[in-house]
C-alpha cells in the first residue's frame, strides 16, 4: 500500500474503501461504460490558450494567485449581496496581482433564489456570466434545465472581451444544435511566464430519492458521460501535459474522492474542488512511494459563503514551484453566513444583479402572507397539503414525508415567496424533471387510502439519511362520508410517488398512475397569496388585521372535481354556485341523476376541443338552461352592487349554436325576467365565418366575436354608474373588446345586483333563448377587476387562476401589523414596527 499523507479525510467513496483495504492501484481504476458509448479521440484537439498578464523574464520568481469557489447553487438574489462580494474580492486580488485567476468548481444553479425557478434558469445563467470567471467547471447541478440551457450557460456570448472557459472533461456533445457545445475538456492559460493547464470532471447524477444514481448514466440526453475519472485525466495530461508547466484540474467529485481518486494519476499539481458542501478543507496527497509527486486538494466554502485564495510562485526559468501561500477565508457563523457583511462589493456585478431579479423575480422578497404561529415539519405538511388541494382541488389528502423539509419550521409573522422556496428549495433530480420535493397525485380507493396511511415502511432502522415519516393530511376516515369503495386523490412527494414500493407495504399504483401537480414551493406561495387575498392567515383560519373596507374576496370555480358545482362556497369563499329547480330547491345529484340537465367529464370524454394549453380540460355541460328546469344561481356577498366582476372559460358547440339566434348568458336580478346579456349568433345561412357576438340592444349593441367550436375567456367588468351611464367593459381572451353604456336609468337598475342571485347561462324568460355549453372555470369578484387584472388573465388555461398583485398583498400585510393589538401575544407585531417604521 502506497504511502499516503492525507488531511481531513472523511466519508470515503467505494474507492476509497478498496484503497484502504489494501488493494492495488490497477484493481481500484473504474472503467464504466457509458449509456452512450464515446470512444476516446485518437487525436485531441487544440486547446484554447488564453492570455493573463504579460511574461516579464527578468523577473526571477512570478507569483500566480487563484481566488475559487464552488457550490454557488444560485445565491445571489439576495440583500447580502454574496456574488457581487465574491467579485470584489477577486478583483481587489487581481489589482495586487495581475497574475490573478477566477476560478468556479461547479453547481451555480438549484437551491438558491427563486429567480431561478421563474426564469427557467436563465436568471443563474445571466448572473454566472455577470461574474467573469476565468475557468469553471459543469457541476451536476448544472444539468437541471436540460439541453437548451446548458447550451446557453457554456456559450460565452455577452459580448464582453473577456473569456470564459467551461470545462467538461468528461462530457460529450452529442446533439445538433449548429452552435455546438463550448465546453472544452482542456484548456490553457498562459499566465505571465507560467503556461498553466486546465481540465475539469463532473460527478455523478442524483435521482427522485435524492441519492446518488448507479453508473453509468448520462444526465440528460445530447450528453454523454464517461466515468472513469482517473483514466480520463490521465488521457488529458499525457495529450496536454508537455505544453503546460502546471497542471490544475477544477473537480466537481467531492474532496474525498479527489483525495482517493487522484492519487493514482501522475501530473495534477492542484485540485481546486466542489460538491461536498463541507467546511472549508486541504489535504495534501503523496502519490509517489518515493515522494517524487504530489497534488493539493482545496474544498472552498460553499452557497457563496466563501472563498479560498491561493499563492503560488514559480521560478520564471525552470518554471518549478519556489513556494506557497495557501488560506482559506469564509465566516462559519450562523448568524452571519457570509463573506462579511461589511466587505464592499463590486457595483457591476451587483447592477447585473439587481437588473436580473427586477426581470424575473421582482417580487421575491415582497411580504405576501402572515403566518400566526410557529410550524414544525408537521404543520408544514398540513399546510402543504392545504396548497396542493387550493391549487389542485380533485386533492383529498396527503401522505408527506416530514424529511423533504429543508427547513424544519417557519417562524410567525410576515412571509415572502423567497421564504417558501427556502423551505422547499428545487433539485431537479433526475436532471430536466421536477424537484425531487415536488408534488404528484395519485388515485386510490378508500380501502386503499387506509392501508396506505397505516401500512407505511419506515426505510430507517437506524440510517439517518432513510428514514422517513409520512404525516397524513385531509379526509376523515371516521366520518359518515368516506366510503371503502370511492375514489379519492393522494398526494404525495416525488420519492414516494415514483417508487411506492419504498414507502408502503403493498403499494396499489406505479409511477405510470401518477400525475404531476407542482412544485411544493410555487403551491405554498399560491395558497399564500390566495389566503391574504381573502383576508385570512396563512397557516390559520383567522381573519387578518385590518381588512374591513380594503378586501373584497375573490370566488373562483375550476370544476376540476367530481362534483363539479360545490353548495359550500366554491373552490374560494364566499360566493355559492347553486342549481336549483323551478321552485327554488337546490339540485344535489349533479353530474349523477340523468334528468339534471348538467353533465361532467373531460374534454375527451365529451369529443369536443382540448383546451388551448394542449391540456385535457375537466369540465361541465350546461344542456340549454331555462328557469322553468333548472337554475344556475350565484349567490353573492354583494347588496346594491354597482361594482363586479365575473369571468368564465366558455365553450358552444356549433350544432348548438345554430338552433338560437339568442342565448342567455346573465341575468343580475330579479326586478326583470329577462336577461340583461345575450349571445347573439351572427350569419346563421350554414356558410363558413358563423360566429356570435355578446351584448344587449338596450345595452347599446352587440360586440366581440365568438367562434363556435372554440374555447374563448370571456370577461365583464361591471361598473354601474348614474353618472356617466356606463355599465360593463367587455373582455375576449384577455383582451378590451366594448365599454357597454345604459341609456336610461331603467337599464341601470336592472343591471344593479340585489340580494336576490345571480342568474347565469339559463333563459330566465323561458323563450328557449339558451344553448349547449362547456364551462371550465368561472370567477366573481365583488369589485370591478381592473384592466391590468383582466388581461394578466389572457386566454383559456387548465386552471383560472387569480391573486391580487402583490403591491395589494404587501399593503394588506402591512394593515394587519398596523391594525394588530398591542396585548396581542405575537410580539413579533411590535418588533417588527419597532425596526421597520419609524
Amino acid at each position: 500500500m502506497m504511502k499516503k499523507q492525507i488531511i481531513i479525510l472523511k466519508k470515503l467513496s467505494y474507492l476509497g474503501l478498496l484503497f484502504l483495504l489494501g488493494c492495488s492501484p490497477e484493481e481500484t481504476v473504474i472503467n464504466v461504460p457509458v449509456t452512450t458509448p464515446v470512444e476516446p479521440t485518437p487525436v485531441l484537439p487544440n486547446a484554447p490558450v488564453s492570455t493573463y498578464g504579460v511574461c516579464n523574464s527578468d523577473v526571477i520568481n512570478q507569483t500566480v494567485r487563484f481566488i475559487h469557489v464552488a457550490d454557488l447553487h444560485g445565491h445571489f438574489g439576495f440583500e447580502e449581496q454574496y456574488f457581487s462580494k465574491i467579485r470584489k474580492a477577486y478583483l481587489n486580488a487581481k489589482e495586487e496581482n495581475e497574475f490573478t485567476l477566477f476560478t468556479n468548481g461547479g453547481d451555480d444553479y438549484e437551491k438558491g433564489t427563486v429567480a431561478e425557478q421563474l426564469s427557467q434558469g436563465n436568471a443563474v445563467s445571466e448572473t454566472i456570466k455577470a461574474m467573469k470567471f476565468d475557468y469553471r467547471v459543469i457541476g451536476n447541478h448544472d444539468f437541471a434545465w436540460g439541453p437548451e440551457q446548458l447550451l446557453m450557460y457554456a456559450r460565452d456570448d455577452d459580448g464582453d472581451e473577456h473569456i470564459q472557459n467551461v470545462l467538461a472533461s468528461n462530457t460529450t456533445y452529442v446533439g445538433d444544435d449548429p452552435l455546438g457545445f463550448s465546453g472544452v475538456s482542456f484548456a490553457i492559460a498562459e499566465v505571465g511566464c507560467i503556461n498553466i493547464g486546465f481540465l475539469g470532471l463532473t460527478s455523478a447524477p442524483w435521482n427522485e430519492l435524492d441519492e446518488e444514481v448507479e453508473l453509468p448514466a448520462d444526465f440528460i440526453e445530447d450528453f454523454a458521460m464517461r466515468w472513469d475519472w482517473s483514466a480520463q485525466a490521465q488521457e488529458l495530461i499525457d495529450g496536454y501535459g508537455d505544453q503546460v508547466d502546471y497542471i490544475v484540474l477544477l473537480s466537481h467529485l467531492g474532496i474525498d474522492t479527489d483525495v482517493v481518486e487522484f492519487s493514482y494519476v501522475e501530473g495534477i499539481d492542484l485540485v481546486l474542488g466542489g460538491h461536498s458542501h463541507e467546511l472549508p478543507q486541504y489535504a495534501h496527497v503523496i502519490n509517489k512511494d518515493d515522494g517524487s509527486f504530489s497534488t493539493d486538494v482545496f474544498l472552498p466554502d460553499f452557497n457563496a459563503k466563501g472563498y479560498t485564495d491561493i499563492e503560488i510562485t514559480f521560478n520564471t526559468e525552470n518554471k518549478q514551484v519556489v513556494s506557497h501561500n495557501f488560506g482559506l477565508y469564509g465566516e462559519y457563523n450562523a448568524n452571519n453566513i457570509g463573506i462579511l457583511e461589511d466587505d464592499d462589493t463590486d457595483q457591476e456585478v451587483k447592477d447585473a444583479i439587481d437588473k436580473i431579479m427586477g426581470e424575473y423575480a421582482p417580487d421575491a422578497s415582497t411580504e405576501i402572507a402572515i403566518a400566526y404561529d410557529f410550524a414544525d415539519s408537521t404543520k408544514i405538511m398540513e399546510v402543504l397539503h392545504d396548497a396542493s388541494s387550493h391549487v389542485d382541488n380533485s386533492i383529498d389528502a396527503a401522505l408527506f414525508d416530514t424529511e423533504e423539509v429543508d427547513g424544519q419550521s417557519w417562524s410567525l409573522g410576515a412571509m415572502t415567496q423567497e421564504d417558501f422556496h427556502q423551505m422547499f428549495p428545487v433539485e431537479r433530480q433526475t436532471s430536466n424533471t421536477p424537484g425531487f420535493n415536488s408534488v404528484y397525485k395519485v388515485e386510490v380507493t378508500g380501502s386503499e387510502l387506509f392501508n396506505l396511511k397505516n401500512n407505511w415502511i419506515d426505510r430507517g432502522e437506524g440510517d439517518v439519511e432513510a428514514t422517513i415519516n409520512l404525516v397524513y393530511s385531509g379526509l376523515d376516515m371516521d366520518s359518515e362520508e368516506f366510503r371503502l369503495n370511492d375514489t379519492y386523490t393522494l398526494a404525495l412527494f416525488k420519492g414516494a410517488a415514483f417508487n411506492p414500493e419504498l414507502f408502503f407495504e403493498t403499494p396499489p399504483f406505479t409511477r405510470e398512475d401518477i400525475e404531476f401537480v407542482g412544485e411544493s414551493w410555487y403551491l405554498l406561495d399560491s395558497y399564500a397569496r390566495y389566503r391574504t387575498g381573502q383576508c385570512y392567515f396563512f397557516d390559520k383560519e383567522e381573519l387578518l388585521p385590518g381588512c374591513d373596507g380594503y378586501i373584497d374576496p375573490v370566488t373562483v370555480w375550476q370544476f376540476n372535481t367530481s362534483s363539479a358545482l360545490v353548495s359550500d362556497g366554491g373552490d374560494t369563499a364566499p360566493a355559492v354556485l347553486l342549481l336549483v329547480d323551478v321552485d327554488g330547491a337546490q339540485l344535489t345529484d349533479i353530474c349523477t341523476d340523468e334528468a339534471i340537465p348538467v353533465s361532467c367529464g373531460t374534454t375527451q370524454e365529451f369529443g369536443i376541443s382540448d383546451l388551448p394549453d394542449n391540456e385535457i380540460g375537466q369540465v361541465i355541460r350546461l344542456d340549454s338552461l331555462e328557469s322553468k328546469e333548472a337554475t344556475l344561481e350565484l349567490i353573492h356577498n354583494s347588496v346594491e352592487g354597482t361594482h363586479f366582476t365575473l369571468v368564465f372559460d366558455a365553450y358552444w358547440p356549433s350544432n348548438s349554436l345554430k338552433d338560437n339566434k339568442y342565448s342567455a348568458l346573465l341575468s343580475a336580478n330579479t326586478l326583470d325576467d329577462a336577461p340583461e346579456l345575450y349571445l347573439q349568433l351572427e350569419n346563421n345561412d350554414g356558410n363558413d365565418g358563423q360566429y356570435a357576438t355578446i351584448g344587449k340592444t338596450s345595452a347599446g349593441g352587440y360586440y366581440g366575436e365568438i367562434l363556435p367550436d372554440t374555447w374563448h375567456r370571456i370577461a365583464f367588468s361591471f361598473v354601474i354608474s348614474e353618472i356617466n351611464g356606463h355599465l360593463y367593459k367587455l373582455y375576449i381572451d384577455g383582451k378590451l373588446v366594448h365599454t357597454a353604456e345604459a341609456n336610461s336609468q331603467t337599464v341601470l337598475a336592472n343591471w344593479t345586483l340585489d340580494d336576490s342571485p345571480i342568474r347565469l347561462l339559463t333563459d330566465t324568460d323561458n323563450f328557449s333563448e339558451s344553448s349547449t355549453v362547456y364551462l371550465n372555470a368561472l370567477l366573481f369578484a365583488s369589485r370591478q377587476l381592473t384592466t391590468e387584472e383582466i388581461e394578466s388573465l389572457a386566454t383559456v388555461s387548465e386552471r383560472l387562476d387569480y391573486t391580487l398583485p402583490s403591491r395589494e398583498l404587501s399593503a394588506t400585510v402591512e394593515r394587519a401589523y398596523s391594525a394588530a393589538p398591542m396585548d396581542w401575544s405575537h410580539k413579533w407585531l411590535i418588533q417588527r414596527n419597532k425596526f421597520n417604521f419609524p
